[in-house]
């Protein structure tokens, strides 16, 4: 009984995977402390290093799972070393820790080391999590690729030292066409995850682009998810949703600057009509791509009307793809939220009524009713208000609505990072320090009672 219940014990324990291993390069001693804190507290092993000289050192003696580097470091750059990392350990996945002036280095790091990704500092630990998480994500499926391959011709050989009777044959038939389609199911896995994040990563992208808030591509993404669910469609119309809700607004980045800042309704005729290509723009940025044909059809009609008055084919009704009204409905009701398509209109409430008012002219009256069903059952979905602020009317539990910026350039705080006592106290010692104002874009918390009359007035005052 007891040496069966050891047996049991040591099965589980190799099912499990291996603690991942990963190597982080800064010749800033905090940021190294930070990053081992953030991993310890998930469970993964780490190792640190404060030169690339002392990096490659670690290499020589461990193997690890994904490589984290600092670019500027002296000596040595993060890119140079990377590039000799990939040298030492090819497995390994490489990601470049950059400062917010470095983007132009990373094209460097992506030719040379062959990076798997990039992040700039500060970070955000949301994204930072899913960063490692799809790094380590990537790394095990590569390894299991390479034990699938050796397995396979470890098998093959033993199956050519069998007897060549009929029997053999059936049997080596047999275990071929397993393998084959064990590797075949885990190739697709791994594409499907890929191409996921890298959807994700180009959404991030046009956002930043545009400077719109609250990750507004991603939120457009998840509630026309909900509202697809609802309405029954197929989990092949669902996928085409949640990547055209990703990508809608790509064809925006084509757009002069003074068209893209400016609410819809204040557009000039000039303006307007330039307005009105980005999304056949969209379209034509996907179309040929594999996979994204019906994403990109979505695209192209996501400000189509059930009137017949959209662009820019002036459809109406049935000819209307379910998907495409879903999306128009989500999308402008975002971007009413925050004044982008009507200047006077800007909170959830008065977004809500504009959308009921529309429903059955300009929107599919179903989707309305779903979206603000959805909103209403679920209040945590929508966004708190923002205002402006300065670093005096800061308060712990306040998120930044958008990315935080010093006049230098230099990015000090990435848009969703909660707001607390160390790092507002941060952000006024670097006004003193660099002798500057901060205006900063915030949500407000939730207020209890006792804060209640403070936060109406810093609203007030922000109106």
């Amino acid at each position: 009984m007891e040496s069966s219940q050891k047996t049991q014990k040591t099965a589980a324990q190799k099912a499990q995977p291996a603690k991942p291993l990963l190597l982080f390069v800064d010749d800033e001693k905090p940021i190294l402390d930070a990053l081992t804190r953030f991993c310890r507290a998930r469970g993964w092993n780490t190792l640190k290093a404060s030169s690339g000289a002392e990096g490659l050192e670690l290499l020589d003696k461990n193997r690890v799972d994904v490589i984290v580097s600092d670019m500027r470091m002296p000596q040595m750059n993060g890119a140079e070393f990377l590039g000799q990392a990939l040298q030492k350990q090819p497995a390994a996945v490489r990601i470049l820790l950059t400062g917010y002036a470095d983007i132009n280095a990373v094209a460097d790091a992506i030719n040379a080391a062959k990076i798997y990704n990039y992040m700039q500092k500060p970070w955000d630990d949301t994204v930072l999590n899913e960063l490692l998480e799809s790094a380590i994500r990537a790394k095990r499926q590569e390894d299991e690729r390479l034990r699938l391959q050796v397995l396979t011709r470890h098998q093959n050989k033993k199956l050519k030292e069998l007897a060549g009777d009929l029997d053999r044959k059936v049997k080596e038939r047999t275990i071929e066409t397993e393998q084959a389609m064990s590797l075949l199911l885990n190739t697709h896995k791994e594409l499907e995850q890929n191409f996921k994040d890298s959807l994700e990563i180009l959404a991030h992208i046009i956002e930043w682009r545009e400077g719109k808030h609250s990750n507004h591509s991603r939120l457009v993404a998840k509630i026309s998810v909900g509202i697809g669910k609802q309405m029954q469609l197929s989990s092949e119309d669902i996928n085409d949703l949640y990547t055209a809700g990703l990508l809608h607004d790509i064809g925006m980045l084509s757009l002069p600057d003074q068209v893209r800042q400016k609410a819809v309704d204040e557009l000039s005729e000039k303006e307007l009509a330039v307005y009105k290509k980005h999304s056949v723009i969209g379209e034509a940025a996907l179309a040929n791509a594999p996979g994204l044909q019906k994403a990109s059809r979505l695209i192209r009609l996501h400000h189509e009307r059930i009137d017949g008055k959209g662009f820019p084919n002036g459809l109406s009704g049935d000819l209307l793809p379910t998907g495409a009204r879903i999306l128009s409905v989500v999308s402008d009701f975002h971007d009413l939220e925050h004044g982008r398509l009507v200047k006077s209109i800007n909170g959830s409430e008065a977004a809500m009524v504009y959308l009921q008012e529309q429903g059955g002219k300009r929107y599919d009256a179903r989707v309305v009713e779903a979206l603000i069903g959805m909103l209403q059952e679920n209040p945590n979905s929508r966004r708190q208000p923002v205002v402006n602020a300065n670093t005096q009317d800061l308060v712990p539990g306040m998120t930044l609505a958008d990315d935080l910026i010093s006049e230098s350039g230099l990015l000090l705080l990435a848009k969703g990072v909660e707001l607390h006592e160390k790092n507002i106290a941060k952000l006024r010692q670097f006004e003193l320090d660099s002798d500057s104002r901060l205006d900063l874009s915030v949500m407000l918390p939730p207020q209890p009672e006792e804060q209640e009359e403070q936060a109406k007035q810093l609203a007030t005052e922000n109106t």
